[in-house]
């Protein structure tokens, strides 16, 4: 039987008609009587891939690929689904196979080059996408492959250079304009038009060319009125409905900022959904499942990765939320398609991306008056709110283990920067180096996953030769598999190094907690990204540690560094000093931040003007969402 008039065709129809959960029970039913089947295998896991059971499908792609092993399809769907479950050195190898198979496959070159992003291996990516331009030049994805892998390296301005070229080649594709806006975020040394400019690019590329805004919100009637300044919300006994999309809502650093909130809101003013768009299931996921379970107070969670923006759009208007927060800005995993389409009334973002979005649609950025000093407002697209006295609120994690006794006075120093290395520019090495040289016999310990990437460690290794760092004096550290071993590295640390002009956030405030104290670059003028370490060790009350130029940078961890009382004393204080401080008081910051919840609303209660629907289309040469990575076709059988 051909592949053509198979019955599983049907299955196949009922996917391209948008019903995957009839396709899926079709497709499962016909592979029921024939367990053997390639194609029936082949669409079964189609099916089960596009209804988000990987798996599940993971089988019946297994059958598939091993029946088929040069077909294309079968190996693209086995290789997606090895990748939906984190078996991403296992899905390398089947996207090999299919590069093999069918050496005219761009998506094979593309798969390869994921599962590569995965594992962290950019010295390979540079390699593959380089000879696949050869043979697909042009190609707006290698660029953004190859820009991607040399920022990857810590060369932020030379991944820029080629994104400026795509920008100017493909001025309409929203995903090379946003990744340039967010590359700009890394550039040394920072200019802020430009980084503004870059950020505003993206979003009136939004405006000019993408499908309009398709809901209409209209302030609430004065019936809706609870008294002279409050408006009831769209929840229970006039609740406020407080979502938030995000593809990072497991172990990552906007969980540890955003459970906080999840738990301390007041379940009798507010009612909280999550949309969450990834696929990793871990322990912190399964928490934040628990925390928005349907109930008092509660909205739900909802799974939404691979769900095409029309119908995720759709999915959030319904369940009405009052205020949709976006936690990736432009990152991975984010959805600036989706928010373009305004599903709810009021649009903020928060925590998860160090700038503004750039976007019309979203109307606030939640900041503080150090990130974002008064006078800055016009560097934001969105109207900025305030959270003084820090933006934030930190939950340690539990597995961390306990601070290290005070370290013997005879030890040399030895500083330390945990961030990802995407942080670390030519200057950040340079004055580090510039540290160890006035620092007799320290060390450096520069942890990041990308590190156990041979090419890639042996690059920095002679990059900080090249500035004269001594011989031997930086040792560098690839993953650590868990938490706790990855908090217990702090215990061999004496003073933290903040990256510059991209701070650390969750980095710095591990360290604070591990008793490591961090010094901080924040010049005058920086934007936020650079001022996020002054926030935080302002939060502590240390402005000694904070510097504004890159000599009172290497000043003051120098100072620190032959200050051994001073560095007894703070490894001594500073986890309960953290504990203490407005950066942990998870009650008193939640209060806060319904406080700003309620302004937001109230505003926009007040407003006279509805939100949302545009009456200008979008134009034909729009180039945009196709190239989303949440937007790729499902993998598997054609239609």
């Amino acid at each position: 039987m051909s592949d053509a008039q198979h019955p599983s065709r049907e299955a196949i129809d009922l996917l391209t008609a948008g019903r995957p959960q009839a396709a899926r029970d079709l497709a499962l039913s016909i592979v029921a009587t024939m367990p053997d089947d390639p194609f029936a295998n082949l669409v079964a896991a189609t099916a089960l891939y596009t209804n988000s059971q990987f798996s599940d499908a993971l089988p019946h792609a297994r059958l598939a690929a091993e029946a088929r092993p040069r077909d294309g399809d079968a190996l693209e769907c086995y290789c997606a689904t090895l990748r939906a479950v984190g078996r991403h050195a296992d899905a390398l190898t089947v996207a090999r196979q299919w590069r093999e198979a069918d050496p005219s496959s761009r998506q094979a070159v593309q798969d390869i080059i994921e599962c590569l992003q995965r594992l962290e291996r950019p010295s390979e990516i540079i390699l593959i996408v380089r000879e696949a331009m050869k043979q697909f030049p042009a190609d707006l994805r290698l660029e953004i492959a190859l820009a991607g892998a040399l920022i990857d390296q810590g060369r932020a301005n030379e991944g820029a250079r080629i994104l400026d070229q795509a920008v100017r080649r493909e001025p309409l594709a929203d995903k090379v304009v946003g990744f340039a806006a967010t590359t700009s975020n890394f550039i040394h040394p920072a200019d802020k038009r430009t980084i503004i400019a870059a950020h505003r690019r993206f979003g009136e590329l939004l405006d000019r060319h993408a499908p309009p805004p398709k809901f209409v919100h209209l302030p609430p009637p004065e019936s809706d009125r609870i008294d002279a300044a409050r408006f009831k919300g769209s929840g229970r006994e006039g609740r406020l409905r407080i979502a938030f999309l995000s593809a990072d809502l497991r172990d990552h650093s906007v969980a540890f900022f955003l459970r906080p909130i999840l738990e301390h809101l007041s379940p009798d003013r507010f009612e909280t959904l999550c949309f969450y768009n990834h696929l990793v299931r871990d322990e912190t996921n399964k928490h934040i499942r628990e925390l928005v379970r349907p109930g008092p107070g509660r909205g739900g969670f909802f799974d939404v990765y691979n769900m095409h923006f029309n119908e995720l759009a759709t999915l959030i208007h319904a369940e009405s939320p009052d205020i949709l927060f976006d936690l990736n800005g432009l990152f991975e995993g984010c959805r600036s398609d989706v928010f373009h389409l305004a599903p709810a009334p009021v649009q903020a973002t928060f925590c998860g991306y160090p700038n503004t979005t750039g976007m019309s649609r979203i109307n606030w950025r939640i900041v503080d008056s150090i990130t974002d000093p008064p006078g800055t407002d016009d560097r934001a697209r969105e109207r900025l709110l305030r959270l003084d006295p820090c933006f934030l609120c930190y939950r340690p994690p539990e597995e961390a283990p306990d601070i290290a006794p005070e370290r013997d006075p005879q030890q040399p120093i030895t500083f330390g920067s945990f961030n990802r290395v995407v942080k670390l520019n030519d200057a950040v090495i340079r004055v580090w180096s510039a540290i160890l040289k006035r620092v007799p016999s320290s060390r450096l310990l520069i942890k990041s996953g990308v590190l156990d990437d041979p090419a890639t460690r042996s690059d920095f290794a002679a990059r900080f030769t090249a500035a004269g760092a001594p011989p031997g004096s930086v040792e560098l550290v690839g993953r650590i598999a868990d938490r706790a071993g990855h908090m217990g590295l702090y215990r061999r640390v004496d003073i933290g190094l903040d990256t510059f002009p991209y701070a650390g956030t969750t980095t710095t405030c591990e360290a604070l907690y591990m008793g490591v104290p961090i010094v901080t670059l924040a010049e005058p003028q920086a934007m936020h990204a650079a001022r996020v370490g002054a926030s935080l060790l302002s939060a502590l009350n240390l402005p000694d540690l904070i510097a504004t130029s890159e000599k009172k940078y290497i000043d003051a961890a120098v100072a620190l560094a032959g200050d051994r009382p001073r560095l007894a004393e703070l490894r001594a204080g500073l986890r309960q000093r953290l504990l203490a401080s407005p950066l942990c008081d998870a009650a008193a910051y939640t209060r806060r931040f319904e406080a700003a919840l309620e302004s937001m609303w109230t505003d926009w209660c007040h407003s006279d003007k509805p939100q949302g629907l545009s009456s200008s289309g979008a134009r034909r040469v729009w180039r945009g969402w196709g190239v989303y990575e949440n937007q790729r076709p499902r993998p598997g059988a054609s239609a």
